[in-house]
């Protein structure tokens, strides 16, 4: 992993409160043909997560609405909105990868 990377990194565990360790696409396709699994294919582009375009595309105009609505409620609102600065500043940087495999 690229060192100039990890302040980000740092920051992302920190905002989805979760301990992310980013692979290689390469390095994705062998996990999974390690763990037995065949015809390993994959797809990556640009991660669109939390933006309203993003939003939109890949949830639809309802689930969208539901989603910021339940966002801004008073429990989840600082969580919320320390994720959309990240992912629409810090996350542009990032990339998702789709897999899929056969067992």
């Amino acid at each position: 992993m690229n060192r100039s990377m990890e302040p980000k990194l740092n920051e992302l565990r920190d905002t989805i409160n979760i301990n992310v360790a980013p692979l290689q696409r390469d390095d994705w396709k062998k996990l999974f043909l390690d763990s037995g699994f065949t015809e390993v294919k994959s797809k990556g582009g640009p991660m669109s997560l939390m933006s309203p375009v993003g939003m939109l595309r890949d949830e639809g105009c309802w689930n969208t609405g539901k989603i910021i609505f339940n966002g801004m409620k008073k429990k989840n609102r600082t969580r919320f909105k320390q994720m959309m600065r990240f992912f629409n500043k810090s996350g542009k940087e990032l990339d998702y990868i789709a897999v899929s495999s056969r067992k």
